[in-house]
């Protein structure tokens, strides 16, 4: 007889206690226990809930603000001012407030020639307080870049830039010499542009304004140069890669280059009128008709391209001795732009070629009288580095750009009334231009220079002498 007492009793496998017992008092126990792991998993998920919604509603747009605030400044560093204007408009969604959102945002679009909204956001960045002095500054450097520095403006940003070496000295060159090219006082740009380069050659903006100005005096293997300094600085420069490839495509060498070139160019920017004629016209150069035809496909009759892309057309046609195709694509080209030297010349040599002598010669006339307007104009432009406030040459070039269908025209007689409010000629050719405009926002500016006009009439002493009409 075994005594068990004292003893357990050694079962056959191992032992697990039970999760819970048939006992009543285990059954709450385990039920008790359920709860509070329910409850504990219910908190949990609720806290994680709460910190998602945190993060969904304040962290994440800020930290997208400021994402967007760094991707601006490598834009405008870049010179690439319309992405700059984008990320600043995601900023501003979030920091509305933001006196250094406002004052960025003005200075990006002053920099990208947006004049009515750099105002708009100087007037926001006082308002939310970003100091004065800065807003100053960039109000004086707007008003320098749209009317170029006269007077008092110039002597102060002439004192910032030599000598104090101030903190935006950069910037303030950017604005003299948009400022001064703008406006056509091409020698004190000339001079600010050498100055620009001299003191900051690391500068790729330098450079390629400087090459800009170096095409509008003709010298196009120098203007080459600057934008191959500009590329080699800032090496993914589209817009100097894009003014480099239409100078080698001008010149008529390098041609594979430039098709490169505009190729990079409208990777980013495919709907691009001038990189697509460009492209169009390398290929027509290296002798591949097809691949031009199919670029000159892609600029639409609605685009402002389409009259330059109706030549390149003809010409392509030309090139196979297809007169009276050539004849139908300058015929609508004709229409676009009557003006147009090269339209012109075309459709007097293509009359020619189908024998048509008669009508041919009209526009070979026409075409010799517009070679010499522009010969004439450019050597006002010439004349005008020694004599840049001669008011009766701003208005003989900018008579001579709206007879050939340059709207550029308005911009040098604007420049003749900011030395000579007065100049009655301008005024009347600007109303004339401004009457003949289907722009519906152009009549109230007929109607005031016609005004002008009138008033000058009346005021007007016997004897004065008046410019002779263009």
């Amino acid at each position: 007889m075994s005594d068990n007492r004292g003893f357990k009793t050694v079962s056959d496998g191992p032992q697990r206690p039970p999760l819970c017992s048939d006992q009543p008092s285990s059954r709450a126990t385990c039920r008790q226990l359920t709860r509070r792991t329910l409850l504990t998993l219910a908190i949990g998920t609720a806290c994680l809930g709460v910190v998602g919604l945190v993060f969904g509603l304040v962290l994440w747009p800020q930290l997208d603000a400021a994402y967007h605030w760094r991707e601006a400044q490598r834009a405008a560093e870049a010179g690439r001012f319309l992405d700059a204007r984008e990320h600043l408009r995601r900023c501003l969604e979030v920091w509305p407030t933001s006196g250094e959102t406002h004052f960025l945002m003005a200075r990006v679009c002053r920099r990208g020639g947006d004049y009515a909204e750099a105002r708009q956001h100087l007037t926001l960045a006082r308002q939310h307080h970003w100091p004065g002095p800065a807003v100053d500054l960039e109000l004086l450097l707007l008003d320098v870049q749209v009317n170029g520095a006269r007077g008092p403006d110039a002597v102060t940003l002439q004192h910032f830039v030599l000598s104090n070496k101030h903190p935006d000295e950069k910037l303030i060159l950017e604005a003299l010499v948009k400022g001064y090219i703008h406006n056509f006082y091409l020698r004190e740009a000339d001079y600010w542009l050498n100055y620009w380069v001299e003191t900051h050659p690391d500068d790729w903006f330098a450079y390629y304004w400087r090459g800009q100005l170096r095409e509008r005096f003709g010298k196009l293997e120098e203007a080459c140069g600057d934008y191959r300094e500009a590329l080699r600085l800032s090496p993914g420069q589209l817009d100097a890669a894009l003014r480099l490839a239409q100078v080698l495509q001008q010149k008529g060498i390098d041609l594979a280059e430039a098709k490169q070139l505009f190729e990079l160019y409208l990777q980013k920017y495919p709907t691009d009128g001038p990189a697509l004629l460009g492209l169009a016209r390398c290929h027509r150069g290296l002798g591949d008709h097809a691949a031009a035809r199919s670029v000159l496909e892609r600029i639409t009759s609605d685009h402002p391209s389409y009259g330059k892309a109706l030549l390149v057309r003809a010409l392509l046609e030309c090139d196979l001795e297809n007169y009276a195709e050539a004849l139908s694509h300058l015929r609508q080209a004709e229409q676009l732009n009557p003006n147009e030297p090269d339209i012109v010349h075309q459709l007097a040599e293509v009359l020619h070629k189908l024998g048509r002598s008669e009508e041919a010669r009209p526009y070979a006339e026409r075409h010799k009288q517009l070679e010499a307007a522009l010969r004439e104009l450019g050597e006002i432009t010439r004349s005008l580095l020694g004599s840049p406030a001669d008011v009766e040459k701003r208005y003989r070039a900018g008579a001579i750009l709206l007879r050939v269908g340059e709207e550029d025209g308005i911009r040098w007689l604007l420049t003749v009334l900011r030395e000579n409010p007065n100049h009655r000629p301008t005024h009347e050719a600007l109303a004339d231009f401004y009457s003949k405009s289907s722009v519906p926002e152009h009549r109230h500016l007929a109607e005031l220079h016609r005004r002008r006009v009138q008033e000058l009439d009346e005021t007007r002493q016997p004897g004065t002498a008046q410019a002779p009409a263009p």
